[in-house]
């Protein structure tokens, strides 16, 4: 197991947790293409020099066209008016933030003015935040459960359906995350890959290793240590039974996929809360980080946004409902 311990981070719920900065992808090309005709030299300059990833950079070339397309002319951003970019924006039905960003960051890298732009994409910013905090506060009053409700289940629950339990309140895992081989540290060797999920058991601990998650290009693998004997146990006895994968079909050696693990998470945690109206991994996680963020728990909610595998201001700003 000598890859697995030595060339991934840990990240573990009794330890501190690891720095999760993004990686920096490095351009392949110093041919930029901009879809639909030639790329004005504003965006081209931005982009030979930004230290970001592919992916944000084919989001940016799209929010750039978009909004080129709104300006009607191939002037470059910086020999236009804030008052006339600004205009362009507002005429848009949908995501002005984003092409609020590629300008503000085009006329930043020139040293030109862009208070105004900044100025209104705060505004939206706000009033798109006050908007998705009520909306998931209803989410939350609509299912019927609360933190203590959560840990209830948590106490309750045997066997998988506590191993399930753990995993969603302790390291606030999407669906993707929960599709997890699983085996013992002398086989590990003859099946591990980079591409899936794993836990592996050991004699006091289980190492769970998360390579299939939703922000993996950008954050990387992650690796957490579990301690707790009851999980531990559930495990080694799954394994001892001949299942492969942590959450099953009928079949042992054929996982849930994604889509099947949210009905799966319903009807377990129903079997503790009967009346619940809704319930999901996504539900639980807003659960979770609204508790500490009403306890002003900063540290916690920076934990909470690492294991999820994004910014603590996507988490605040996205998922918060906090009135």
């Amino acid at each position: 197991m000598s890859e697995l311990d030595n060339n991934m981070p840990v990240l573990a719920i009794d330890t501190d947790m690891m720095e999760m900065t993004p990686k920096i992808v490095s351009e392949t090309s110093n041919d930029i293409i901009q879809t639909g005709g030639k790329m004005n030299k504003d965006l081209s300059d931005y982009l030979k020099t930004a230290t970001i990833s592919d992916a944000t950079k084919k989001v940016y070339i799209n929010d750039y066209n978009r909004l080129r397309a709104l300006i009607g002319n191939d002037k470059n951003l910086y020999n236009i008016s804030q008052k006339d970019i600004l205009n362009a924006i507002k005429s848009s039905e949908n995501t002005q933030q984003n092409l609020l960003n590629i300008a503000i960051v085009i006329l930043r890298g020139k040293d030109k003015p862009n208070s105004k732009l900044v100025a209104y994409r705060e505004k939206i910013v706000k009033e798109r935040k006050e908007f998705q905090n009520e909306k998931n506060n209803k989410i939350l009053k609509k299912s019927g459960l609360s933190f203590e409700t959560l840990n209830d289940v948590l106490n309750k629950a045997v066997g998988n359906d506590y191993m399930l339990a753990y995993i969603l309140i302790n390291f606030n895992v999407r669906n993707n995350d929960l599709v997890i081989r699983i085996t013992d540290r002398d086989n590990i060797k003859s099946i591990y890959n980079k591409n899936d999920n794993f836990m592996v058991v050991y004699p006091n601990k289980v190492v769970y290793i998360r390579q299939d998650y939703k922000t993996k290009d950008i954050y990387g693998a992650k690796k957490h240590i579990i301690k707790d004997k009851k999980f531990v146990g559930t495990l080694k006895n799954r394994l001892l039974e001949g299942y492969t994968y942590a959450f099953t079909t009928k079949f042992k050696d054929k996982a849930l996929n994604p889509q099947e693990m949210q009905y799966y998470i319903s009807r377990i945690f129903k079997k503790y809360i009967p009346d619940l109206q809704n319930i999901s991994q996504s539900i639980i996680y807003k659960i979770i980080q609204n508790h500490y963020q009403e306890l002003g728990d900063i540290k916690k909610l920076q934990e909470i946004a690492q294991l999820r595998g994004h910014r603590i201001d996507t988490q605040l700003g996205e998922y918060s409902s906090t009135l």
